[in-house]
């Protein structure tokens, strides 16, 4: 028989999966491999999901399970996406009616299924969204929308609110997912906006496919040029190479340009951006100012009382927008519990675990222990970091390679303190992407540098965000910082960087002698490579002292605990470096 849930429409005999393995033909009736479960059911704020333009600040309860029937390249969702059989063990069972019970015991106003693909658990996602509205709650979910006809329909009778996230505007684009056409897609999109439902659309944009963003948003704003078009600058997870990545002012430029077509165009995965905010059209009045939440999504920070302009224009949103905004806990929330999972991989591999089944055994252990969310806290701090090495090689038979680990970042990190004990420390200030955007004071990078024998202005702030907060150019210029950290998460070019600060006047002493650094990817944060990052800040901050050879030291890092050479692993945003599929 042929699925008929999604357009792939898989032929598939009986007993056996079609291409996504969530669906077992069952005599005749294609049946869910894993109904009714979830791999996480996490609080976040609407903006996390992201949207931007239903109910703003207001807090929904986000769900999720495994498996989808796309494969795209650099997939945030991978882990859960590309190794559904691993987390399987880990998935846990709950009836709509306990998801509900859930959403309401949090305060949470509706329920928001997103972080895999809603498509391949279509009839548990309808039975939850029938709990949610029977309850008096609203539901949503993020898609890629290539339902069939049938299941659209199932879908638009059922959810109030979409994010259809696009894969480009051609059939080319499509097929690079493997997928066999991109029509089907438009025309769901389409039939969700003629149903009432909100939607909102999303696009990846990485580098050499920009006339795929220009088609889709030709496309959509067809539809109707209200319909908020969100631009996901493409940072590299999973086996995705690092050149694929466009740079924020590439990113900026082409938002200009569609905005001409489209009313509302949003830049995600892009610190410190203008182009998050909501401006008023007709006079250019500023009436939702966001920053950059983690990857995919964003917060509010400041709005018009109800997004309406004192010239009279009133923002078009969908519910009532909230006094207030929730924000989650820890790696809780949106795409950060990938990105956790993701570390506990990253210090297993180190560690010297990297068969599936011990992969497996390591994030089940962790997601049935709830010690995601709290994960952060362990990662931030550098003795913190070396005791959940130790715990983990404990709790998995692995001390003695712990220990070896903890004694190579030992003998260097206390080196590195014993010499700068009694230096002058120069003042640093760590960014992500543009100067605009500062680290929170407490996060892990800020006491690299410390440890590095730098004194950070981050630690000045008073605020904090995820994983930081937008900062103003009369607070950069008192910093007065002597040197500039672009964060090697998310980047951007020196050159760039340097652009932004002369077009804004931020003739710091860091700008003024050419003290602006990036960080390379995975040395800053999460993966334990970031002993690299502070022995390359040591050498930065502190020339005098300090010659680590770096290219001596990251070939023995990989070879003594990845097992390889840095040439054989895929280099990128993430936490974890697989190796490349040429490597023999």
């Amino acid at each position: 028989m042929n699925c008929d849930i999604c357009e792939i429409g898989c032929r598939v005999a009986s007993g056996e999966s079609g291409k996504c393995g969530m669906y077992v033909n069952a005599d005749g009736c294609m049946e869910e491999r894993f109904p009714d479960a979830y791999i996480a059911t996490i609080p976040i704020s609407i903006e996390t999901m992201p949207m931007t333009h239903y109910r703003p600040r207001t807090k929904f309860l986000q769900v999720g399970g495994i498996g989808c029937n796309f494969s795209c390249a650099g997939c945030v969702s991978a882990l859960f996406t590309q190794n559904a059989d691993l987390f399987a063990p880990a998935l846990k069972i709950h009836s709509p009616e306990k998801i509900v019970e859930t959403a309401r015991a949090l305060d949470c106003e509706g329920i928001v299924y997103c972080m895999n693909d809603p498509v391949v658990s279509h009839h548990t996602f309808l039975r939850l969204a029938k709990a949610a509205h029977a309850a008096g709650i609203a539901v949503g979910c993020s898609t890629n929308a290539f339902h069939t006809p049938s299941a659209l329909a199932e879908l638009a009778a059922s959810v109030d609110f979409v994010n259809c996230g696009l894969k480009g505007g051609t059939t080319e684009a499509y097929r690079q997912c493997g997928a066999p056409s991109s029509e089907p897609v438009f025309r769901n999109l389409e039939e969700l906006w003629k149903a009432g439902v909100h939607v909102e659309a999303s696009v990846m944009y990485a580098k050499g496919n920009e006339d795929e963003v220009r088609e889709a948003a030709r496309r959509v704003a067809a539809i109707s040029p209200e319909i908020p078009f969100q631009v996901m600058r493409f940072v590299p997870f999973g086996a995705a190479p690092i050149d694929l990545e466009p740079t924020v002012r590439a990113s900026e430029a082409l938002c200009r340009e569609l905005n001409q077509r489209l009313s509302f165009v949003y830049l995600f995965n892009s610190p410190g951006t203008p182009h998050l905010h909501t401006v008023c059209p007709e006079c250019g009045t500023t009436l939702f100012y966001r920053e950059f939440y983690g990857p995919m999504g964003s917060r509010v920070v400041a709005c018009a009382p109800d997004g309406a302009c004192s010239c009279g224009y009133k923002t078009p949103i969908t519910g009532a927008l909230s006094n207030r905004s929730f924000q989650e806990f820890g790696m809780s929330g949106g795409y950060r519990f990938t990105r956790g999972l993701e570390v506990i991989r990253a210090i297993c591999a180190c560690l010297g675990m990297e068969s599936g089944a011990e992969i497996s055994r390591v994030w089940q252990d962790a997601i049935q222990r709830d010690e995601v969310d709290a994960l952060h806290d362990k990662i931030n701090g550098v003795g913190a970091y070396l005791d959940l090495i130790a715990e983990l090689g404990a709790r998995f038979g692995k001390e003695s390679r712990a220990k070896l680990l903890i004694e190579y970042f030992r003998e260097r990190i206390d080196s590195i303190a014993d010499k700068t004990k009694q230096l002058v420390r120069p003042t640093v200030l760590y960014s992500m992407c543009a100067p605009f955007f500062a680290l929170n004071a407490e996060r892990f990078e800020i006491q690299l540098v410390e440890s590095a024998g730098g004194s950070c202005v981050n630690k000045r702030l008073t605020r904090s965000g995820k994983p930081g907060v937008n900062v103003s150019r009369e607070e950069l210029l008192s910093w007065n910082p002597e040197h500039i950290f672009i964060s090697g998460l998310f980047s951007a070019p020196q050159e760039d960087y340097y652009a932004t600060c002369r077009e804004n006047g931020l003739w710091v002493d860091a700008v003024n002698s050419g003290r602006i650094h990036t960080i390379p990817p995975g040395w800053d944060f999460g993966n334990p490579r970031w002993i690299l990052g502070l022995m390359h800040m040591a050498n930065i901050l502190h020339p005098e002292q300090f010659h680590f050879d770096l290219s001596t030291e990251t070939e023995q890092f990989y070879r003594n605990f990845f097992g390889s050479t840095p040439d054989r692993l895929v280099t990128n945003r993430s936490f974890y470096q697989p190796v490349k599929a040429c490597a023999s």
